[in-house]
């Protein structure tokens, strides 16, 4: 089964990366990862006609119709996609209006695949991904946020990522793009097989315990 992958650094300049999958070509036919790997920046803070959106919907409409277009632009059937986003936390948002839009960002990706009959959605969080692809989660303690750099260690994580696409020879116009390409390192070297082991791990536990609790009241009554 061919199965194309997408990765997004969501945000109103969400960064994408791409990956298409030839394994259902003929040999001679596959390409090198290089010439299958496509990344870029989508504006969703810009309606069809390039004007300024003034209202929520827009932009979740925007991210509807970005994806659509990079589909029909590869010639990705419907059901040939997964998606993974990083998964923004309320309290990540700098602003109201950011926090106000995090919410809807998965909610319009869940309604468009359950539309279009793709795959639902998976998330990643920030740390899973950026230990996977530079090895840290954050900046190291002497890296502070200072009056004159309010955002250094902010900026000392985006640069790692932005050395590490460089490294690899990938030229990324910008952090965002940067991010995605480090999310999509994480789907492909395995980080959704072990999310998915430790998340049954994790649900296993938890029965037991529960089980256990159970046992203990019986013991006790």
């Amino acid at each position: 089964m061919t199965l194309h992958k997408l990765t997004i650094d969501i945000s109103t300049k969400a960064g994408w990366c791409l990956l298409l999958d030839d394994s259902a070509k003929a040999k001679d036919e596959q390409r090198p990862v290089g010439q299958r790997l496509f990344y870029g920046t989508w504006d969703l803070t810009r309606d069809r006609d390039g004007n300024k959106c003034t209202r929520r919907g827009q932009y979740y409409l925007n991210l509807w119709d970005s994806i659509s277009q990079l589909r029909r632009h590869h010639g990705i059937e419907e059901e040939d996609i997964e998606i993974v986003i990083e998964a923004e936390a309320y309290s990540a948002a700098r602003t109201e209006a950011s926090a106000q839009l995090a919410g809807g960002w998965l909610a319009t990706l869940e309604i468009m695949c359950e539309r279009r009959a793709l795959l639902y959605p998976r998330t990643v969080t920030t740390s899973s991904w950026r230990s996977a692809f530079i090895g840290v989660i954050m900046a190291p303690k002497e890296v502070k946020d200072t009056k004159e750099q309010p955002n250094a260690r902010r900026t000392w994580i985006k640069e790692k990522v932005l050395e590490e696409c460089a490294r690899r020879g990938l030229k990324p116009r910008n952090d965002n793009e940067a991010d995605a390409i480090g999310i999509m390192f994480w789907l492909v070297s395995g980080g959704k097989i072990h999310q998915e082991a430790k998340r049954a791990a994790k649900k296993a536990k938890s029965l037991e315990k529960r089980r256990q609790q159970k046992m203990n009241f019986k013991v006790a009554a």
